[in-house]
């Protein structure tokens, strides 16, 4: 794809661990592969972070908030003078819209939209101010970008006179070494094939809906034979390694790949509340994983139809999950999903950022 030379800024509010930022930073190492000027700008610098590729040069603001990042990030894009700034999360998108009105710039705005916040909009004072911000974006940026097609209808229906210029596009998660990856060995001594292998890969967040689990593995622990790894870390962790004491759940923290586990896994669970799309749950599918995810909106419903190897059960509903795993069959030969990898491969999904960009998507 021939497309002319593009300054590009990609502004986001941290580089914590997790999906959204796994991302952007994917994203951004791509534009510069394919010959884009790109400019990663971060407003906060937080202690965990994600590795951040070599070809990406990382200028932070170290501001606190977000929000007080205004005046210096408009005095960076008074610099740099971007044709495209890329923005992810309400605060950061809000600022890239509203610094774009100005009359010393002609970029053009665009945001990612990569979770379901509208519905927590009404939630409390903090959420409703979240919602004024968040629907002068829709309203008043360049374009919008989806990570899911239920997430583009929950925020259409959310916000209504948005831009018309919108587009889904899923994740890029798939990488030209992703199998070689998959097949490392696993060498946790906690590992143990000659058991069930149960696996959740998961920020430890009250959103995402562990302790739920772990509320399964006591009712299961009896009558499976199985180990539950939880490969994640957050400010839940503490609690939940309470909750789980004299139960067979081993806590993995961070993993920097855990493909080989949801390679190794039997069963792959994602039990959230919310979830943008849920790129573990994504990897786990294109391995050949069965999947127990949660129906919540917006992507995992979306994700194992795709696939069509999983189950969901009801938010938060104990029993149904506890029916929904006694219900699947264990499968020991798996089929890795080469046919759906260009769905999330990310070479084409930069592509399809850059087309989107310059108008040329349909």
């Amino acid at each position: 794809m021939y497309m002319k030379k593009l300054k590009v800024v990609v502004f986001i509010p941290s580089l914590g661990r997790g999906g959204a930022e796994q991302s952007i930073l994917t994203l951004t190492s791509n534009f510069i592969k394919k010959g884009h000027e790109v400019f990663l700008i971060v407003a906060k610098k937080v202690p965990s972070e994600e590795p951040v590729p070599e070809n990406i040069n990382v200028q932070y603001l170290y501001k606190k908030k977000t929000v007080f990042s205004i005046n210096t990030l408009r005095k960076r894009l008074v610099d740099i003078q971007p044709d495209i700034v890329l923005s992810t999360l309400p605060t950061s998108n809000f600022l890239n819209v509203l610094i774009s009105k100005s009359k010393k710039f002609k970029y053009k705005a665009y945001i990612r939209e990569a979770s379901t916040s509208c519905l927590l909009w009404d939630k409390d004072l903090f959420s409703r101010i979240t919602g004024v911000l968040s629907k002068y974006s829709f309203r008043n940026a360049t374009g919008i970008i989806y990570i899911s097609k239920e997430l583009k209808e929950i925020t259409t229906n959310a916000v209504e006179n948005q831009v018309s210029n919108s587009i889904t596009i899923y994740n890029p998660i798939v990488s030209s070494d992703f199998l070689a990856k998959s097949s490392e060995e696993i060498v946790d001594p906690s590992y143990d094939p000659l058991k069930e292998v149960w696996v959740v890969g998961s920020r430890l967040e009250d959103y995402k809906g562990v302790d739920l689990l772990i509320e399964a593995v006591k009712r299961l622990k009896d009558s499976r034979n199985f180990n539950l790894y939880i490969l994640g870390t957050g400010s839940q962790k503490t609690y939940l390694e309470e909750k789980s004491k004299d139960l067979p759940i081993i806590f993995l923290d961070y993993v920097d790949n855990p493909l080989p586990w949801y390679k190794a896994a039997d069963l792959f669970f994602l039990p959230s509340h919310r979830e943008g799309l849920g790129n573990a749950l994504i990897e786990a599918q294109l391995l050949g994983t069965t999947a127990i995810a949660s129906d919540c909106p917006s992507g995992p419903k979306e994700i194992i139809q795709l696939f069509n190897n999983g189950i969901t059960f009801g938010v938060g509903d104990l029993s149904d999950l506890i029916e929904k795993i006694q219900s699947v069959n264990i499968v020991r030969k798996k089929k890795v999903e080469i046919d759906k990898f260009n769905y999330f491969d990310e070479n084409k999904v930069t592509d399809e950022y850059l087309k989107f960009f310059s108008g040329l998507s349909k």
